[in-house]
């Protein structure tokens, strides 16, 4: 400051000066709801099929951010508040955290850890970058994990009592332990050991830990003889069964690329080589020797073949059992995949048969219960006959496909968490026979919540009980109305006595 202002400062006397003052905070405006007829006034801003979630709206609230699916990958869009001016802003992204810059030009997300920012009308993304020292006290990190695992379960497990267990008590008994682990692992352990008390399924708490690439081993899509060279069966659409690589029962490999097996399996000689071509030389069960070039299968891959290969099967054997009276479909999982796969297939399957099994045998869950039950087991209010044509209905005007005719439903020990609501479904509706052995008996709806360092628990938040008597299906299992054991040795010997009891029944003979 220069003299003169020194001067004119000391000259206002102490008394009189101004107090400082905050600057004036607007008036808050008052936001009435008009509640009478709202949903009459709802407008869809958006025309996608696909789920739209995280839903932020700028901070003008002109513009609304949010993610949706494009060709199967989660990117996030903007649309103006009138439904106009859609936007795709990131590709191949699947953003989280999304959240507006205070001025709305841009918005900010979370990708692998990293925070990324891009401009709301579209534009290059930038990666925030962000450094800090940070000091961990493991000792009092795990206290506050093992805390917070505790208190979740206490405060939003599904079942207030916990299945019965003192879970207080257990807070007591695992704290000192959990203190006491020597490595991440080991904490996890005594975290999940804890979990366990509850005698539930969909739970868990696991670290995310960097997986070790092994070596990506090549499978021809073989059964080998005990010798481990012979083929003693071949997978359909492995590269074994093509026309130009195909290999048959009883041939015998004798190199690999030129390399004698000299007392080593094939498996052995593939590894490394799935995807690329691979020379094998062959003996017949006749003597006569040949070269056959192929592209081994990864494990993942030989998988799906083992499925298809096991799933034909089955289509053949009720096929032979009931003179092709009868269909036959498999439910893999209930997800959306294997949903479509239903209903793709549900007419092929059920097209002129006197009746259809429905086999959610080693379905691990999902959520599709209810679609497949709108397809199966409705009443039929009318029918139509064309001109010369042959009586029938017409398919488009469904919600969903439809089979109208007797349906029976396949079970076991391995149909867990939907497929067992569907079975359940199947019983307290008495939609047909069920067949096989009582399923596992976890059924909960499910979360996770992730914690301070990163790890993850699975939060079961809902329960799910049976009409009628109120059983909680949750250490409940759907109970078959005919029950056919299975044993390891018929499947080693390729028998599937449920499926054939589930024919019976369908054709009146269970």
């Amino acid at each position: 400051a220069d003299a003169d202002t020194d001067a004119a400062a000391e000259a206002v006397p102490a008394a009189e000066a101004a107090p400082a003052q905050s600057p004036a905070e607007p008036a808050a405006k008052r936001l009435t709801i008009d509640f009478d007829g709202l949903t009459e006034r709802i407008v869809r801003l958006t025309s996608s099929a696909d789920d739209e979630l995280n839903l932020v709206a700028s901070p003008d609230g002109q513009q609304f951010a949010y993610t949706t699916t494009f060709a199967g990958q989660r990117d996030l869009q903007v649309i103006k508040f009138d439904g106009t001016g859609a936007r795709r802003l990131t590709t191949g992204v699947a953003p989280v955290r999304i959240e507006w810059s205070p001025d709305g030009r841009s918005l900010r997300y979370v990708r692998g850890g990293q925070v990324h920012s891009v401009p709301a009308g579209g534009g290059a993304i930038k990666t925030v970058a962000h450094e800090a020292l940070i000091s961990r006290d493991l000792a009092a990190e795990r206290a506050y994990i093992f805390d917070t695992v505790w208190r979740t379960i206490h405060d939003d497990y599904y079942d207030p009592t916990w299945h019965g267990v003192d879970w207080p008590a257990l807070r007591e008994r695992y704290a000192p332990i959990a203190a006491e682990a020597p490595s991440e692992a080991d904490f996890d352990g005594v975290v999940n050991e804890l979990l366990g008390e509850l005698r539930s399924s969909h739970t868990g708490y696991s670290h995310s830990r960097p997986s070790t690439p092994g070596v990506l081993a090549g499978e021809l899509g073989v059964v080998w003889a005990a010798d481990g060279q012979t083929v003693e069966r071949v997978y359909l659409g492995s590269p074994a069964a093509l026309s130009a690589s195909r290999l048959s029962p009883g041939d015998q490999i004798t190199s690999v690329d030129d390399q004698p097996l000299e007392g080593r399996s094939v498996d052995e000689l593939l590894l490394g080589t799935a995807g690329r071509r691979v020379r094998l030389l062959v003996v017949d069960a006749e003597g006569k020797h040949r070269e056959v070039v192929l592209r081994p299968l990864s494990a993942g891959a030989l998988g799906e073949r083992q499925y298809q290969d096991w799933l034909e099967a089955r289509r053949k054997l009720v096929a032979e059992l009931s003179d092709g009276r009868v269909g036959y479909l498999h439910i893999r999982a209930m997800d959306d995949a294997s949903l479509t796969e239903f209903e793709r297939q549900i007419f092929a399957a059920g097209s002129g048969k006197e009746a259809l099994l429905i086999d959610v045998r080693y379905n691990g869950g999902g959520s599709t219960a209810d679609y497949v039950l709108g397809m199966i087991g409705a009443r039929s209010h009318a029918f139509t006959i064309p001109r010369d044509g042959p009586q029938g209905y017409p398919y488009g005007r469904l919600y969903a496909p439809l089979y109208p005719g007797p349906v029976a439903l396949l079970i076991n020990q391995y149909s867990v968490s939907n497929a067992e609501i569907l079975a359940h479904a199947f019983n307290t509706l008495e939609l047909g026979p069920t067949i096989g052995w009582p399923t596992n008996g976890g059924v909960i709806s499910t979360g996770s919540r992730t914690l301070l360092d990163g790890s993850t628990m699975r939060l079961p938040l809902r329960g799910w009980y049976r009409q009628g008597d109120g059983a909680n299906m949750e250490g409940t299992p759907a109970t078959p109305t005919i029950a056919v054991a299975q044993t390891p040795a018929d499947e080693a010997a390729g028998r599937d006595p449920q499926l054939e009891a589930a024919v019976a029944a369908v054709l009146g003979g269970g």
